[in-house]
């Protein structure tokens, strides 16, 4: 085991009260800068060189010190190491010179500086590839330090630092082409003004760089931009032998070596637009060695046997929620897991698939005849689906009535697998119509029809019905003034019909019959002068006799209505259909 006094973390555990955030990865740290006066053994005391000038010579700098092994233990669940790796690229971008660039100087700073540099921004790398990908990362600490601070006795300055979205030239960047380099910020952190040595956690930085989570890039670190504060920290850089950032992580290289083991749960035939996938995952044991734990999955999904897609990447969920899947297309479904020692199992093949069904079935009442003759009668439906299949019916039926009385529609069957049922309790003379839907087995219902899709009239015994009248109203310029015309239906079923029964009555007065007509007439002039009667409303009542003897019973409700207007006070607007209701 090799140690440095100087940089040796002095414990093997790091403080567990310390903050996760790294400072180069200066934005990965999450609180105040920890400084030398710690819990730490002192560090060697070291002279600082002062500051160089902010040279740009665009040479390639100084080569960079190997990683160094400061401690090599056998434990129980592996070898643990800790190491010191220095920055492997560092500079600082200024907006007064956009673009100069600054990878060779002996300090980088953040903040402002005013009459100077203007606007600065650190972007600094580290190479981890010296970290095997089979270990876990127990802890992480970045080192570095402080050449100068503007004020001198500044309070702690904040900052933010986003991950580098793409490689950059230690040598070549600048203001300007670096501007567009900085994604995702991380957490705000703190840089004190105390000249020296300085450490913070990066644990949780190290652990996303290392697993892949992140891309390592680096970061770029900004500060305190405000011209009228001029504030800024400078710190040293690779180029200052013995005072270079530099991490120190603890790791171990796990016995465990065996990949885990995820899968996707099982998918119904069919699903929705919308379905939801789960997955889990298990990270077995080894003799003599405890497993590590599942670190994070991968999830891909295919269509139609096409190529997969990444879903879910790295992450720790166990569900996600496939949105507007389309209809018809099959849907396949496969997970991986990757364990906190590096180890990663293998994509196989499909573990889950599931059909898309987005479309409602369809279903329909049977037609029925025109007339039924009796009070109670089968009323049928059928269905159909192109995928997941019909699994209940609704049906639901009304009884017409005329254009400004028509009742609403009632349940007859709801949620039901069967395709018929009996209809009790009919009236005679009266019309039922029918309509029904269906829902498949993801739960697509089927819109009702707002027309009815089967109706039948009941005739239990004759019926007799007065035709409206067309126009309604009887006007001194019609050509016949003294009687008009009273036309009438009659249905008798099965049986023969004998005769219809006119009744009417006068401006609200008493029924009275007029007359009986022997069938099959189906019509007559009606002397309204002639019974003794002026202006007003005539209303029309039919009532049919069969052969057998049967009546149909007279309800004493207007079948249709005729407004006599002699004295041509009526102003007719439109000849419509009239109901109309006793009072």
């Amino acid at each position: 085991m090799k140690v440095n006094s100087r940089h040796f973390l002095r414990s093997s555990r790091f403080a567990a009260g310390r903050l996760a955030l790294l400072f180069v990865l200066f934005v990965l740290l999450v609180g105040a800068a920890q400084a030398q006066e710690d819990d730490r053994p002192e560090v060697t005391p070291v002279q600082g060189p002062g500051i160089p000038p902010d040279g740009h010579d665009n040479g390639q700098g100084p080569e960079i010190p190997p990683v160094e092994i400061l401690k090599e233990e056998l434990g129980p669940d592996g070898v643990n190491i800790v190491v010191q790796i220095p920055v492997s690229k560092d500079s600082y971008i200024s907006s007064a010179n956009p673009n100069t660039n600054y990878g060779a100087a002996g300090t980088s700073r953040i903040g402002y500086q005013a009459g100077g540099a203007g606007a600065t921004r650190i972007v600094l790398q580290f190479d981890l590839s010296s970290i095997p990908s089979n270990v876990v990362i127990n802890e992480a600490e970045f080192q570095y330090y402080l050449a100068q601070s503007v004020p001198a006795s500044d309070a702690p300055m904040l900052f933010l630092a986003q991950y580098m979205i793409a490689p950059w030239s230690e040598y070549g960047v600048t203001w300007n082409n670096a501007s567009y380099l900085g994604g995702t910020g991380l957490p705000i952190g703190e840089v004190p003004s105390t000249v020296g040595w300085h450490y913070n956690d990066g644990t949780a930085a190290i652990q996303a760089w290392h697993s892949g989570a992140q891309a390592n890039h680096g970061v770029l670190i900004t500060a305190d931009e405000r011209p009228d504060q001029n504030r800024s920290r400078v710190f040293y850089t690779r180029e200052q032998p013995g005072y270079f950032p530099r991490l120190i992580v603890d790791y171990t290289i796990s016995c465990d070596t065996l990949p885990p083991v995820a899968t996707v749960s099982a998918l119904p035939a069919y699903s929705p637009g919308s379905f939801q996938v789960q997955w889990s995952g298990t990270d077995p044991a080894q003799t003599g060695c405890a497993s590590t734990g599942i670190s994070y999955y991968d999830v891909q999904y295919r269509v139609n046997g096409g190529s997969w897609v990444a879903w879910k990447s790295q992450t720790t969920d166990t569900s996600g929620t496939i949105q507007s899947g389309t209809d018809g297309s099959l849907y396949e479904f496969r997970a991986r897991a990757v364990d906190k020692s590096g180890n990663i199992q293998p994509f196989g093949n499909p573990q889950a698939s599931t059909r898309v069904d987005t479309l409602p079935p369809s279903a329909e009442v049977q037609d029925l005849p025109q007339y039924t003759f009796s009070s109670s009668f089968f009323v049928q439906w059928t269905g159909s689906d192109n995928l997941s299949g019909i699994t209940t019916y609704d049906v639901q039926w009304r009884e017409s009535g005329g254009i400004f009385d028509l009742p609403v529609w009632q349940t007859l069957v709801e949620n039901t697998a069967q395709t018929s049922i009996q209809f009790t309790g009919a009236q005679n003379g009266k019309t039922y119509d029918f309509r029904a839907r269906a829902r498949d087995a993801v739960g697509n219902v089927q819109p009702f029809s707002d027309l009815p899709q089967a109706h039948t009239t009941v005739v239990t015994h004759p019926v007799a019905t007065v035709k409206p009248f067309n126009p309604p109203v009887l006007k001194p310029t019609a050509p016949i003034t003294d009687t008009f015309t009273v036309s009438w239906d009659f249905i008798t079923g099965p049986t023969t019909p004998d005769e219809t029964r006119i009744f009417y009555r006068y401006d609200g007065g008493a029924w009275q019959l007029w007359d009986t007509f022997d069938y099959p007439q189906l019509n007559a002039q009606f002397p309204w002068e002639a019974l003794g009667h002026g202006d007003g409303l005539y209303q029309f009542e039919a009532v049919a006799i069969n052969t057998i003897g049967q009546i149909e019973t007279q309800t004493l409700q207007s079948e249709a209505v005729m407004w006599v207007d002699m004295a041509d006070i009526v102003q007719v607007r439109a000849y419509l259909p009239l109901a109309y209701k006793n009072p």
